[in-house]
C-alpha cells in the first residue's frame, strides 16, 4: 500500500487511493514535472512478460472510448501503470441512480464495447471492464463512456465484491490462458446492469456470486425490464454463457449482436405436421430462436394473474384452437425462458406435458391476450401421461436430453396453432416406442 504524500521514482506524489480491487489498487498521483494529475494502477501480484508487452502496445492507442495510457513506472520493487485522470463520474455512480433510459444505456453500452474492441485489436486482453473503471463524459445530452483498462491480471482469490460480479467462470476456476472471452463475460454483466438497472449476479457473498456465475443463475433481462429490446437481451444472454467455448466468441461478435436490428416476427406457424422438431444438431439454437420470438411479443400485462389448468382433456385452451401463433408463442414465453435456463445448466426437464402446465392470464384480461405458460410443480411422479408427449427416445426410457424437451415444446406449439395433435403425439405410447 502506498501512503498519501509518498513520492515514487522521484517524480510522482501520491494524492490518495481511488479504488481497491483486491488484486490491484488505483491511486491518484501528481507528476512533479508537468503538474498533471494521473492515475497509477499498482498490481498486487507479479505481471507476466506477455502482459507487459500488451501494456506497451496499449500506449500508442488513441480512442474516444479509452482513457489514454501514459506508461510504466518502476521504482525498486514497485511496478505501476500510469493513465490519464478523467474528471467525469464513474459508470457505477451513474447506475446507482437506478435503471437508465434505454437510449442512454444503449449509447453507453456501444461506447464500452467499442473501447474494449479497440484494445483487443491491439492484442490487449483481458482489460477487465468494470462500472468503477468506466468514466462518463456528458456532451450535451450524449453520455460518452471512456474505459480505463486494468493491466494487472486479476486473480479470483481475494478480489473485492465489486470485481467478483464481473469475473468469468474460467477466471474463478483458475483455468489457464485467460483471453478476451473473459472480457466478453465481464461486458455481458456490465451490459446487464445497463439494460436492467440490476446486477446479473447479486449473491450476498463472493462465494454466492461465483456460484451464480458458473451456473448462469440470472433472470433474462426482458423478464426484469420488458423495455429491453430483444437484440440486447440476446446479446447479454450470449455473453453470460459460463462455458467460454460456447460464449459469444469475441467482442466484435458481441457488438454485431448488440447492434443487430430485430427482424419482424412471423406470426404464421411453420412447423410441419411430422417434422415437429428442430433441424438435426441444432436443438439448443432452435429453442432459443423460439424463445426470442416469444420475447418479441407483447408483455404479459398486470402482475396479478388467474391460474387456469391446461390439460389434454375437455375444452382446455391448448386444444380449443386453432389459436393465432402470436397468442401461442406469447403464452409460452415463461416456459421457454425456464427451459433455456435449464438447458444452459446442462440439464433437461424430461417430463413436460400439458397436464404439468398452467396458463397465467392477466386478471381482467380479455381472452388470453398477454397470457403466459409456466410449469406447474407437478406432473406427479406416478403420473405417466407425459409419455404420450415425449420424444420417441424418451418414451423408450432413454436418457433425458434437451432435444427431448424441444420435441415436446414443438408438439405443444403445433397443437396450439392448429388445434390438432401432431401425428406422433396422437399415437399410443406403445406404437411410438416402435417408431
Amino acid at each position: 500500500m502506498l501512503r498519501d504524500g509518498q513520492v515514487i521514482d522521484d517524480r510522482y506524489t501520491v494524492l490518495g487511493t481511488l479504488l481497491d480491487l483486491g488484486a490491484a489498487t488505483l491511486y491518484r498521483v501528481q507528476d512533479a514535472t508537468t503538474g498533471e494529475v494521473l492515475v497509477l494502477e499498482v498490481p498486487w501480484h507479479p505481471v507476466s512478460e506477455l502482459r507487459l508487452a500488451q501494456v506497451h502496445a496499449a500506449r500508442g492507442l488513441s480512442h474516444p472510448n479509452v482513457i489514454a495510457f501514459r506508461g510504466i513506472v518502476r521504482s525498486g520493487e514497485l511496478l505501476g501503470f500510469l493513465s490519464e485522470e478523467h474528471p467525469g463520474p464513474s459508470l457505477a455512480r451513474l447506475l446507482a441512480g437506478g435503471r437508465l433510459p434505454t437510449e442512454v444505456a444503449d449509447a453507453v453500452a456501444r461506447g464500452v464495447l467499442a473501447g474494449v474492441a479497440a484494445l483487443h485489436d491491439l492484442g490487449v486482453a483481458p482489460v477487465w471492464p468494470l462500472p468503477e473503471t468506466v468514466r462518463i463524459s456528458v456532451s450535451g445530452r450524449a453520455y460518452i463512456p471512456k474505459l480505463r483498462p486494468l493491466f494487472a491480471m486479476l486473480d479470483a482469490e481475494g478480489v473485492e465484491d465489486t470485481v467478483a460480479r464481473y469475473l468469468a467462470p474460467e477466471v474463478v476456476e483458475g483455468e489457464a490462458n485467460i483471453d478476451g472471452r473473459a472480457d466478453v463475460f465481464a461486458v455481458g454483466a456490465l451490459l446487464y446492469e445497463l439494460a436492467c438497472g440490476a446486477k446479473a449476479f447479486d449473491g450476498a457473498t463472493v462465494v454466492d456470486v461465483y456460484r451464480q456465475s458458473v451456473t448462469a443463475s440470472f433472470s433474462p433481462p426482458r423478464r426484469i425490464a420488458r423495455e429491453v429490446p430483444a437484440r440486447m437481451d440476446r446479446a447479454i444472454i450470449g455473453a453470460l454463457v459460463p462455458e467460454r467455448d460456447l460464449r459469444v466468441g469475441t467482442v466484435h461478435a458481441l457488438i454485431a449482436e448488440w447492434a443487430r436490428l430485430d427482424a419482424p416476427v412471423d406470426m404464421t406457424p411453420t412447423m410441419p405436421p411430422v417434422s415437429v422438431g428442430p433441424p438435426a444438431g441444432n436443438a439448443d439454437l432452435w429453442m432459443e430462436e423460439v424463445a426470442a420470438t416469444a420475447y418479441e411479443l407483447p408483455a404479459a400485462g398486470p402482475a396479478t394473474v388467474t391460474l387456469l389448468p391446461v390439460s389434454v382433456e375437455g375444452s382446455a385452451w391448448l386444444l380449443d384452437g386453432p389459436h393465432p401463433f402470436a397468442d401461442v408463442a406469447g403464452a409460452f414465453r415463461g416456459l421457454l425462458e425456464e427451459l433455456v435456463a435449464i438447458h444452459r445448466r446442462g440439464d433437461a426437464h424430461g417430463r413436460l406435458a400439458p397436464q404439468g402446465l398452467v396458463l397465467e392470464r392477466p386478471e381482467g384480461g380479455v381472452g388470453f391476450a398477454g397470457a403466459r405458460v409456466a410449469r406447474r410443480a407437478g406432473v406427479d411422479a406416478d403420473d405417466e401421461s407425459w409419455r404420450g408427449w415425449a420424444a420417441p427416445e424418451r418414451a423408450r426410457l432413454a436418457h433425458v436430453s434437451p432435444r427431448g424437451d424441444v420435441f415436446t415444446v414443438a408438439a405443444l406449439l403445433w397443437t396450439g396453432t392448429t388445434g390438432q395433435l401432431p401425428p406422433l403425439v396422437d399415437l399410443p405410447v406403445e406404437e411410438r416406442q416402435s417408431i
